[in-house]
């Protein structure tokens, strides 16, 4: 599932660098089939996003990342998506993610 319109989330794939987006796809789907438990050692791919109310994690290969949250049937919804320039995500990023959230779960 993909907040808003789900052409713009594939837009935004076939501007990334062509090897890294079947890439981060297949990230994506090994996240949706896999146990919480096994998600936590899988830093190079998946993180929780300390301080994100309600609770987000990333997806992320390279410098693209996807910010994403578990509905409560365990579909993934990914929330936001950036191509992150610097060492940090930018606040502004984070909380575009946490109020598509809030939206998505109707908590707005």
């Amino acid at each position: 599932m993909v907040y808003g319109k789900e052409a713009d989330f594939r837009n935004w794939l076939g501007n990334i660098s062509r090897p890294k987006a079947p890439e981060l796809l297949k990230a994506v789907d090994n996240v949706v089939n896999m146990p919480r438990e096994q998600l936590m050692k899988c830093g190079n791919l998946f993180k929780f996003l300390q301080g994100t109310e309600p609770k987000l994690f990333e997806i992320r290969r390279d410098q693209a990342r996807l910010f994403c949250f578990q509905l409560e049937s365990g579909d993934l919804a990914v929330v936001h998506w950036i191509q992150k320039k610097g060492n940090r995500i930018p606040k502004n990023e984070l909380k575009t993610a946490e109020k598509r959230t809030k939206e998505m779960l109707g908590n707005d």
